[in-house]
């Protein structure tokens, strides 16, 4: 979950242009060099097998989309909120 990903050294993705940079950043301490922008759901999944990131933080409807069409990747963890923006990641296990 969120918390492993905080205490680890792996690089995280997130939306290009989402506020999740900024949370990952600012409330979370994140150093930027661990932050992967990336622009599109097909960059997601690339990121992720191609092993990349770790992980990707994202607004819950857009990864509940995100695993509606990439059925290899799940979520792992407790999703995690802010403010009633839901977070999960999703990690590859294909």
């Amino acid at each position: 979950g969120i918390e492993s990903l905080i205490t680890s050294n792996d690089p995280i993705g997130f939306q290009v242009g989402s506020f999740a940079e900024n949370y990952l950043r600012e409330e979370l301490d994140i150093a930027k060099s661990r932050l992967v922008p990336l622009g599109s759901p097909e960059a997601y999944a690339d990121a992720l097998e191609r092993r990349i990131v770790a992980a990707v933080v994202d607004e819950q409807p857009y990864i509940d989309l995100f695993l509606s069409k990439y059925c290899k990747f799940r979520v792992v963890g407790q999703p995690f909120t802010r403010s009633g923006w839901g977070f999960v990641s999703a990690f590859n296990f294909g």
